[in-house]
């Protein structure tokens, strides 16, 4: 560099070293001269031009020199080759010709371009030009690569979302595996995966990590695991090594000895045993926890010592412990004379209360310790006035080591009585509510079904600062408690004073300037606190103030502060109106706003500094002196990640280059983003912000982290299948064992007869391919196309081919860019399953969808297809009583609404939900008012509404309710087609019925014939009472009640329409929320199945008593 730069200044008249300067040159040939012509121009070049230099030492060559070009170079076949792309870099470099360069631009520029994210490297490379005034800049940057797939291969104990969970290399992010800080990423992954694998017993475990180039800044990455052996136990071995004890050498008398240990017990404590997956952590934690479990027997010092061995798999515990102190615990109900009604307690049950296992001290300031723990753990059981004495002794030196018992803690708990609080009233408060009041609290009354009850002194007073805190937060500073200590006579501990009222007990309670009363009768058990109050008078905002800007603004931000004069002043309000403040200018572009908040009263001493903070005055004037600082705006904006997702997507919401820089708009642009559902991560960053000075046009790069997009789901399930004419349903062998049982009940609720056969619904097995696209064209589109096909017991061949679905839809989720949903959807159906005649339907579905304030969902829909119904197969009813009707076309135009406030859609506990759906159908069929065969257009109108409401009784029992009422009416004076009309009864509608075969009912209760299944009109309502059988493993019961009817009109319903059954239920629930179920219903009412005879009244066949039903998610 020294020499280079000798060169740059020496003078022209100078011969060069490197140049010949022989006159004889000049009497050459001249084709010798344009030989060496180009030689002679390069050398003339590299004399007069400066050699350039990468400028990183702060003293660049061309200081001072001006710019005339700047380049960006290195971003050959990447990304930033991209015109767009380009200019924008250089746009945001700051660089432009004509501008003195100085090592602080230099410097800037390196700085704003790097924090952008892109780039590995960046230098900058300046060449001075042969005038010596001008340079020419080129910006040599260095792209990172970026990891554009991750996969997993070789794991098969753990899964691979397990795995993907510790992943430190994401989609999307930027990986240079040759570089040290990419080693170095490197190693800590696959450290990370180890980690994972070691602590699920896999210490031979290795993981590696190879990477693939893909395209020219793209990386694949592999993750290699070979899982090695897993150590598990096969047996667990205990020594315990303690010294015996000889007979009655006892300081404390026989029967307080050291606790005898068993080998099980020990075992039990370090939570090991036979096929527990072992590792360096499993082993850690047996040892404390053995020695955790000694310690809360007694025992001084225990030596324990945990290993496993891989040879043989045995597990082996070492334990030596032969010093100790007995540990008692004595308790008696009330207060007596000495120690008398003093009753012997377990005391291994208050082991986790007592300090002695965690500190492994026993000496006289522990056993005080763990006797104060004792006393609150009884207090807060609501032994308020529980009294715990302790008393430590120790044995003689010489006893200590002969029997090794050390000394003898003994702990005398007198319980008194159980305090429930059954009120808690508060006197002297106007303003707020006591209801109010009570739930800015902890302590609440004594509640059957819920917690709490008890009074903790501690916690009350607690609740007592958060009581005054809101009264504050009102503008009543003055609140007090009406008898608390005067000022001088406060101490920092509790005081409690007893008096009485009458019979009453009083306990006046004190803290600071806190207070409470409890009240108590000596008769009752429980207790009544009494919380007087002083509320005050109320501090209001006198005038207030604001400067800085327009009047304007300021008039117009006046109208949004919260806090206007005549109002109650409160700090809190101060706070949020300067929150508010600022956040007005900074969407304006304003991120340097400066605030100053000064107050004044009209009691105000003079030279006196009032705090808006703390002062305690009737009236208050605000003054708010705004100081705004540059504005900022919007210039390059830069996307990152979006490998699959167009770069319009991320960017559609952003402030346009050369608006105001709106931290508001950027963060509704994040949610929204976060919202489309297609990525896991997303950050906008701004560039220039943090630079010195600040850059006023501020760059944004949107970073994204895609989401996988492709999807191939395969499902499967089951549930019971419709009986109809000429089905058998399962086997008879398989329902013959549940027919005694069944035909003792009969016979008890009617009259004695031989025993039917039960005819057990057959089973549909359903499964389901599906092919999802998330991100369709980039769009944040979903792309469906699932196939769907189901069967049922093979008793003919028609049964292999009961449902089929096949369907192609798009969805858009915010339609052009608004909050609307758009569903547009080909599809076709076969379906002998689900309904009680055959149907084909083919057609296309468009769905417009809008959420309101996240609860109410509404939903328009136009649905138009072609639908055919009757017997397909021709061996359901070869006797041709179900007509085989011709293709003809149907138009559904539907509008549905819903009002959720269910705390969960598959598995709800809590909450209820209201929804409606109101349609036109437009159908061909045929003409029955003139008793032809005639096929007419019918016009209907269908509604439906359903209430649901979900009660939560200590998390342990559920109370749901459903209630549904469903009616149409015939513009055309027909009834609904057979396809549209209403069923019920089946495990979707009225368990304890065949699908689908509740009709109307005559005033007799007996069935009305009707060639058409189903009605116009249905009412049906159902309780059902959850409640958990092993929580722990996902499993329910239920109990439930089903009432319904249906008919013509809702005029024809009576009380004999209506269907009852009730039953019991099973329900597993798959990962805690989608439930598997079994119910089985009890016909409450049985009935004929056809209309009785005439001449005898009687029926030829009975109803069902009782319908297993298997089936996914809940009826409701």
């Amino acid at each position: 560099m020294k020499t280079g730069a000798k060169n740059t200044t020496q003078n022209s008249s100078t011969p060069s070293p490197l140049i010949d300067s022989s006159t004889s040159l000049a009497y050459r040939h001249p084709m010798w001269a344009l030989r060496y012509l180009p030689h002679l121009l390069a050398l003339c070049a590299f004399l007069l031009v400066p050699p350039a230099q990468a400028q990183d030492d702060g003293q660049p060559l061309c200081k001072g020199l001006s710019i005339t070009k700047v380049i960006i170079d290195g971003c050959q076949k990447v990304w930033c080759n991209d015109p767009l792309q380009s200019a924008q870099l250089l746009s945001l470099a700051d660089l432009k010709p004509g501008d003195v360069w100085t090592a602080d631009q230099d410097k800037r520029a390196r700085a704003l371009l790097s924090k952008t994210g892109f780039f590995q490297e960046v230098k900058t490379l300046c060449t001075p030009i042969m005038n010596g005034t001008e340079a020419v800049v080129r910006l040599l940057v260095v792209p990172n690569l970026w990891v554009r797939r991750v996969s997993v291969s070789g794991n098969k104990a753990l899964y691979e979302s397990d795995i993907k969970k510790r992943l430190l290399l994401r989609n999307g992010m930027a990986f240079n595996p040759t570089t040290e800080t990419g080693k170095a990423l490197q190693a800590r992954q696959e450290e990370a995966i180890l980690r994972l694998y070691v602590r699920e017993g896999f210490d031979s475990a290795q993981v590696k990590i190879t990477t693939t180039p893909r395209d020219k800044d793209g990386l694949d990455i592999s993750i290699t695991i070979k899982e090695g052996r897993k150590a598990k136990i096969v047996e667990v071995n205990v020594e315990i090594s303690r010294r015996p004890v000889p007979v009655g050498d006892a300081p404390f008398g026989t029967e307080l000895r050291c606790p005898n240990i068993s080998r099980r017990q020990i075992r039990n404590a370090g939570k090991i045993s036979p096929g527990k997956v072992v590792t360096r952590r499993t082993l850690k934690l047996a040892k404390r926890r053995i020695r955790t479990f000694l310690r809360g027997r007694g025992f001084i010092d225990p030596k324990v010592k945990v290993s496993f061995s891989r040879q043989d798999s045995i597990a082996r515990i070492e334990a030596n412990f032969d010093r100790c102190y007995v540990i008692r615990v004595q308790v008696r109900d009330d207060t007596a004379p000495g120690v008398s009604g003093y009753a012997a307690a377990n005391s291994y049950n208050f082991t986790d209360i007592l300090s002695f296992q965690d500190s492994g001290t026993f000496d006289l300031q522990e056993a005080e310790v763990s006797r104060q723990k004792l006393e609150t753990w009884y207090q807060t059981q609501g032994y308020l006035f529980a009294n715990v004495r302790v008393d430590h002794r120790m044995a003689r030196k010489k006893a200590m080591r002969s029997s090794g018992v050390h000394g003898i803690i003994s702990f005398y708990v007198t319980r008194n009585y159980v305090n429930e609080i059954r009120e808690i009233r508060f006197t002297g408060n106007q303003i707020l509510k006591s209801d109010i009041l009570l739930s800015e609290m902890s302590t609440q009354r004594y509640d059957f079904f819920g917690s709490g009850g008890y009074l903790l002194v501690n916690q009350l007073f607690n609740d007592l600062d958060q009581v005054r805190g809101k009264y504050r937060g009102l503008g009543y500073f003055e609140m007090s408690y009406s008898s608390a200590k005067a000022t001088g006579e406060q101490k920092p501990f509790v005081r409690l004073e007893k008096g009485m009222d009458g019979q009453d007990e009083l306990f006046d309670f004190t803290y600071l300037d806190l207070h409470f009363r409890m009240r108590k009768h000596p008769q009752e058990s429980v207790i009544y606190l009494e919380i007087p109050i002083r509320e005050g008078r109320l501090s209001r905002l006198g005038e207030i103030e604001l400067s800085g800007t327009e009047n304007s603004v300021l008039a117009m931000l006046r109208t949004r502060l919260s806090l206007q004069p005549g109002n109650p002043f409160s700090p809190k309000l101060v706070t949020g109106d300067i929150g508010l403040i600022e956040r007005f200018f900074q969407e304006q572009g304003h991120h340097q706003v400066k605030m100053e908040t000064t107050c004044s009263t009209a009691d105000q001493e003079s030279g006196s500094v009032c705090d808006w903070r703390t002062v305690r005055s009737a009236l208050v004037n605000l003054k708010h002196t705004i100081t705004l600082g540059g504005q900022f705006v919007v210039s390059e904006i830069f996307t990152r990640g979006n490998f699959i997702t167009h770069r319009n997507m991320l960017t559609a919401d952003l402030p346009r280059p050369g608006e105001p820089l709106s931290r508001v708009k950027l963060a509704n642009a994040e949610k929204r983003l976060r919202n489309l559902g297609i990525f896991s991560g997303v950050q906008i960053q701004t560039v220039g912000l943090d630079v010195t000075p600040p850059r006023k046009q501020v760059a944004l790069v949107v970073v994204v982290e895609e989401r996988p997009a492709q999807f191939l789901e395969i499902s499967g399930g089951f549930e019971s299948l419709a009986i109809r004419e000429g089905d058998e349903g399962l086997p008879h062998e398989v329902s013959s064992s549940m027919v005694s049982s069944v035909g003792v009940m009969d016979s008890v609720l009617r009259s004695p007869k031989t025993a039917q056969p039960i005819n057990i619904p057959d089973l549909l097995m359903f499964a389901e391919v599906q092919y999802r696209h998330r991100n369709f064209l980039g769009r944040a589109m979903e792309l469906q196309f699932p196939i769907k096909y189901g069967f049922s017991t093979p008793v003919n061949t028609s049964a292999l081919h009961r449902l089929g679905h096949i369907s192609l839809t798009l969805y858009d989720p915010f339609l052009m860019g608004s909050s609307y949903a758009l569903e547009s959807t080909v599809f076709g159906r076969y379906d002998r399953a689900s309904k009680e005649e055959d149907e084909y339907e083919f057609g296309g579905q468009v769905a417009l969808s809008k959420t309101f304030l996240k609860r109410l969902k509404t939903r328009i829909q136009f649905t138009g297809s072609g639908i055919q119904s009757g017997d397909f197969t021709g061996d359901r009813n070869p006797d041709g009583s179900l007509p085989y009707t011709p293709l003809r076309p149907k138009m559904e135009l539907q509008f549905k609404t819903t009002l959720d406030f269910l705390d969960n859609p598959a598995n709800p506990t809590r909450g209820f939900s209201i929804s409606s759906d109101f349609s036109y159908i437009n159908i061909q069929q045929v003409d029955g008012s003139r008793q032809t065969s005639d096929e007419v257009f019918g016009n209907f109108l269908k509604w439906e509404s359903a209430l649901k409401v979900f009660l939560n009784f200590r998390r342990k029992l559920i109370l749901a309710l459903y209630v549904r009422y469903a009616d149409s009416l015939s513009i055309d004076e027909s009834s609904l087609p057979q396809v549209e009309r209403y069923r019920l009864g089946g495990i979707w509608g009225m368990r304890g019925f065949e699908d689908d075969t509740i009709g109307a009912m005559d005033q007799n209760g007996d069935p009305i014939f009707n060639p058409l299944a189903g009605g116009d009109t249905l009412l049906s309502s159902t309780v059902e009472l959850r409640f958990p059988i092993f929580s722990r493993l996902n499993l329910w019961g239920s109990l439930f009640f089903d009432v319904g009817a249906l008919d013509e009109s809702l005029g024809d319903l009576h009380t004999r329409s209506f269907r009852t059954a009730a039953g019991v239920g099973i329900r597993y629930l798959v990962f805690g929320q989608v439930p598997i179920r079994l119910d089985v219903g009890f016909n409450l009412d049985r009935r004929c199945t056809e209309a009785p005879d005439l001449s005898t009244g009687q029926c030829e066949e009975l109803e069902p008593l009782t319908v297993p039903q298997f089936g996914l998610l809940y009826t409701f």
